[in-house]
């Protein structure tokens, strides 16, 4: 399933262009496939949505960042985020704590 073509093709994208605005017109492009019939197919390979996919490359490139130590603000910004409220209400839903927290314990 990960390893499959659509997904591999549509992950390396994302990493490519993780700090901006990733439409599913664009993603669809890159496999060659309608906007529909994408989202079902890489529904039935990876068994997350794209949204889902997207955000949790974002809050992986974001922990790797706090690591780091780089700043929450720093971090949320490099990882693709549009808000901070929307950065803090997933990183909390994913790990259970702020990223402040997670940033002042590791």
């Amino acid at each position: 399933t990960i390893s499959h073509p659509l997904v591999k093709t549509v992950s390396a994208y994302i990493d490519e262009h993780i700090q901006s605005n990733i439409s599913l017109d664009e993603l669809a492009d890159q496999v060659h496939m309608s906007k529909y019939h994408f989202l079902r197919k890489f529904k039935e390979l990876t068994g997350v949505t794209v949204h889902s996919f997207i955000i949790n490359k974002r809050l992986i490139k974001a922990v790797s960042e706090l690591k780091e130590g780089k700043s929450v603000t720093q971090v949320y910004q490099d990882s693709g985020f549009t808000d901070y409220s929307s950065f803090l209400r997933n990183f909390r839903k994913t790990f259970g704590v702020s990223p402040g927290k997670y940033h002042n314990v590791y």
